[in-house]
């Protein structure tokens, strides 16, 4: 065995930030100077059911961990501030001290990872490699101005879905981390297809202008309705914000005729208490929407839940009735209590998907759920649910 072969981890990182993705594996191939052989990163699409190889476009649908596993000496999970982007597979040379080619694989995926987000701009060859469909225009739309899937911040993992994922425009997630001021909302644009998908985009600037200089749900709400303005008369959105400050798990929100979030825990689902308000820019009987927001609380363990209404409304096949809240709420309890005795999951893509079992996947009306958990360590909290 030869000697430990030292990465020149500041050139393979120069390379990371300044060679486009599609060119850059075999320039940090080369840097790596043998230690590492056919690196190649594999993209998850985006429902996570296969991954598509960078280099070669070969697709794994059948288990893609367990096959990369056996065909690779090497196999990393890419990951992003908790957003799981793919799978980062390698061989090795026979003459490599394994301890120092696993510490060399363990920072690459970590660094690999970055280059692979910061690609997503400028590299169409990202998106082409996440897509197993073709993408109606719509869903292009609204795909360009979704945040990642998931998100990790210390002592909380946020997911969230939106279905169906190659056919849709009308629902938005979005959330933002500023400082310790976490943000997250769903929109829920009128109508569906082309209309919807813009009338979402254009609430979704408006909603992240307005908080990018600092304004209360109240106003945000307010600079929507605004935006809203240029549209044809009649057009509206329903919206949920919500505004929590992850150090004390304080926050406020605030519904637009919108259902209310959810709280799940162990022992319970609570909803919180609605001050109902019109849609955002609808108008009856000369009375527009004012939306009140609210104070609430996450305790340790807890989770918040926002979803639109094709969550619940779309049809179960077998029967022709609607999912419901009930078989709802009985789904994700479930996913959240598995999810915390398993660690990280992507909660929100895992209960859509039981859904869309009973739905089939030709939904009625788009279904979007964003799940923020709380870890369970964390210091007690008060027994109200408000104030």
């Amino acid at each position: 065995m030869t000697a430990p072969r030292r990465p020149d981890w500041v050139s393979i990182v120069h390379r990371c930030a300044t060679i486009p993705l599609p060119f850059l594996l075999p320039a940090v191939e080369d840097a790596l100077d043998g230690l590492v052989q056919r690196l190649d990163v594999w993209l998850w699409d985006a429902q996570h059911r296969s991954v598509q190889s960078l280099r070669t476009t070969e697709r794994v649908e059948d288990d893609p961990i367990r096959t990369l596993t056996e065909r690779h000496d090497l196999v990393g999970d890419l990951a992003h501030q908790g957003d799981p982007l793919g799978v980062v597979t390698a061989d090795a040379p026979g003459d490599v001290d394994p301890a120092e080619r696993d510490v060399a694989f363990a920072v690459l995926t970590a660094v690999l990872a970055t280059a692979v987000r910061a690609n997503e701009a400028t590299v169409d060859t990202v998106h082409r490699r996440r897509r197993r469909h073709p993408m109606a225009l719509p869903a292009e739309i609204q795909a360009g101005i979704l945040p990642p899937g998931r998100f990790a911040v210390d002592g909380a993992e946020l997911s969230a879905t939106v279905e169906p994922a190659y056919d849709t425009g009308g629902d938005v997630f979005d959330y933002a981390l500023d400082g310790e001021r976490l943000f997250i909302a769903v929109l829920d644009a009128m109508g569906h297809g082309l209309r919807a998908a813009q009338l979402s985009v254009l609430a979704a600037g408006a909603m992240r202008r307005s908080r990018r200089l600092g304004h209360g749900l109240e106003e945000i709400a307010a600079e929507i309705t605004t935006s809203l303005a240029v549209g044809a008369s009649g057009e509206f959105v329903s919206a949920v914000l919500v505004d929590l400050d992850i150090s004390t798990w304080q926050g406020t929100w605030l519904s637009a005729g919108h259902l209310p979030p959810l709280l799940v825990a162990d022992d319970h689902i609570a909803e919180l208490p609605l001050t109902p308000a019109l849609p955002l820019r609808l108008v009856i009987g000369g009375e527009a929407s004012r939306p009140t927001a609210r104070p609430f609380h996450m305790a340790p363990g807890e989770s918040l839940v926002l979803f639109s209404d094709g969550v619940v409304e779309n049809p179960v096949v077998a029967t022709g009735d609607p999912v419901g809240d009930v078989w709802f709420r009985d789904v994700l309890a479930r996913r959240c209590r598995g999810a915390a005795a398993a660690g990280s999951k992507h909660v929100a893509a895992d209960v859509l998907g039981e859904i869309l079992e009973t739905t089939g996947p030709d939904l009625r009306d788009d279904a979007t759920l964003l799940v923020l958990q709380r870890a369970i360590s964390g210091s007690a909290s008060p027994t109200t649910r408000e104030g």
